[in-house]
């Protein structure tokens, strides 16, 4: 019986594994339209919903642009959001997207934001762990 189980829950592993794949190293190139966002992530903060829906606003439609040689643009209805001489590179350690200015290509200092991206059932999601937003995008 015990056999069984190991057996069910090693085969859920792989089963999990294969319809969540990460995407790694220049499976990132392209640009990326937003086309859902969700919040995962509960706050306190007074009108916490009505600033995630402003959020959710000023993030629908954008574009993350992802180029061969490293560049990284966001256009962003904030101004402080939006990148348009950034560098993205691949984080082998965690599996994630380190987006940085330029000029900070070469250290590992200054992140402007870190990017897990996430393969299921034929959807990419853009993770941002630190503020709880899931972003389903399209390559377009």
């Amino acid at each position: 019986m015990k056999k069984m189980f190991a057996t069910l829950f090693l085969f859920q592993i792989l089963m999990n594994y294969a319809s969540a794949q990460l995407l790694s190293g220049n499976d990132i190139v392209g640009k990326w339209e937003v086309a859902d966002i969700q919040v995962h992530i509960e706050s306190d903060v007074p009108d916490f919903e009505e600033k995630m829906l402003m959020v959710k606003e000023g993030f629908m439609g954008k574009q993350f642009d992802f180029a061969e040689d490293h560049h990284f643009r966001f256009n962003a209805d904030f101004l402080e959001m939006g990148m348009k001489n950034g560098h993205w590179k691949f984080n082998e350690n965690n599996k994630s997207y380190i987006i940085q200015e330029w000029e900070d290509r070469n250290t590992d200092a200054k992140v402007y934001m870190e990017i897990w991206v996430k393969n299921e059932n034929e959807r990419v999601f853009f993770i941002f762990d630190e503020t709880g937003l899931v972003m389903e995008v399209k390559r377009v």
